[in-house]
């Protein structure tokens, strides 16, 4: 089996990186974001400002050479309570193409970005999971803490560290 590359992305990969996201709201039944003459320009500039923040890491996967999936993570930073931690990640657009799916792509997308979060402060993540990615996520350590308020597609899971 051919090994499965995560590095970070560049402004080089925005087109690579859209057309993922692209997929991904499809997949769960979102209108294609082509269809909205303004999409395409308003997430490339979002994107390319992400991706040069430093509390924002997003991250491709290579199988071969080939784009095959990615993820982002977010720092998020509050004043500590007696209770929750300063500092916590979230982790979104996650996505595989479904031809790889089962050969390790999330896992591997999953563990970058996690050691990223882990490495600045994180004792927490948390993440919003479709209903067929739950398993996955547990695998990794995630448990569901709740549904996402106010859409029962997704549910909000939390790793603790």
């Amino acid at each position: 089996m051919t090994a499965v590359h995560v590095r970070q992305a560049g402004p080089a990969d925005v087109e690579t990186i859209l057309g993922l996201k692209r997929q991904l709201l499809v997949s769960f039944g979102a209108p294609d974001p082509l269809t909205y003459a303004d999409w395409h320009g308003r997430a490339s500039a979002a994107l390319l400002d992400m991706l040069g923040r430093d509390t924002i890491r997003f991250v491709v996967a290579e199988i071969d050479g080939m784009p095959v999936g990615c993820v982002s993570a977010q720092l998020h930073l509050n004043i500590p309570g007696p209770t929750w931690p300063g500092v916590h990640g979230e982790l979104a657009d996650m996505f595989v193409e479904p031809a790889v799916r089962g050969r390790g792509v999330a896992r591997a997308l999953a563990e970058d970005v996690l050691g990223w979060c882990r490495e600045r402060g994180c004792t927490k993540v948390k993440l919003h999971s479709t209903p067929m990615a739950v398993g996955a996520w547990e695998r990794l350590g995630f448990h569901v803490a709740q549904p996402k308020p106010g859409d029962d597609r997704f549910a909000q899971m939390w790793l603790d560290f």
